[in-house]
C-alpha cells in the first residue's frame, strides 16, 4: 500500500494492505446495468451489495450503514428515486457518499427532476469500467458533504 494512500490502492477497494475491502451498494432499477456495475467494482476489489430500487436501498443502509462506504444510486427509479434517497442521506447519514448515476445529462436532471443533491457528483452513462472505478475513488476518498454543502456537480 502506498504511505500517500492512507485509506486504501488508489482507484481500489482495498484498504488496510488488503485485509479489509471497501463495501458499496449500488441502487439501480435496470437489474443487467445493476449487475455490471456490481461486477465492475467486484473486479476492483470492492465489496459490493445492490438494491433495485430507493426504497429497498433505504433499508439496507439502516441496518448497515456503518459497513458502508459509499452508495451509487441511479437518479430516475420508481418506489424512491435517487432524489429521495439523497434525501435520506442528507438527513440521516450526511457523512455517508453519493455518487450519483444517470443517461441524463446534469442540465437535463436538473430541468426534469430538480437537483436530487447539489453535493453528489454525477456520473453520466454510458460510462467505462475505468471512468467508474475512477469516480468511486473519488467518491470513497472525499467522504461526505454536509447538507449545507454547495457544489454543482449534479
Amino acid at each position: 500500500m502506498d504511505e500517500t494512500d492512507p485509506e486504501g490502492e488508489a482507484g481500489t477497494g482495498v484498504v488496510d494492505g488488503g485485509t479489509h475491502r471497501r463495501c458499496i451498494l449500488v441502487v439501480d432499477d435496470e437489474r443487467m446495468v445493476r449487475r455490471l456495475i456490481c461486477r465492475i467494482l467486484e473486479d476492483a476489489g470492492y465489496d459490493v451489495r445492490e438494491a433495485p430500487d430507493g426504497r429497498e436501498a433505504m433499508g439496507h443502509i439502516l441496518a448497515h450503514a456503518p459497513s458502508l462506504a459509499l452508495v451509487i444510486s441511479d437518479v430516475v427509479m420508481p418506489l424512491a428515486s435517487g432524489h429521495d434517497l439523497a434525501a435520506f442521506l442528507q438527513r440521516n447519514y450526511p457523512a455517508l457518499p453519493l455518487l450519483l448515476i444517470s443517461a441524463y445529462s446534469p442540465e437535463e436532471v436538473h430541468d426534469r427532476y430538480g437537483l436530487p443533491a447539489p453535493w453528489a457528483p454525477l456520473l453520466r452513462k454510458p460510462f467505462t469500467a475505468a471512468e467508474l472505478v475512477r469516480a468511486v475513488g473519488t467518491a470513497c476518498a472525499g467522504g461526505g458533504l454536509p447538507p449545507s454543502a454547495g457544489g454543482t456537480d449534479a
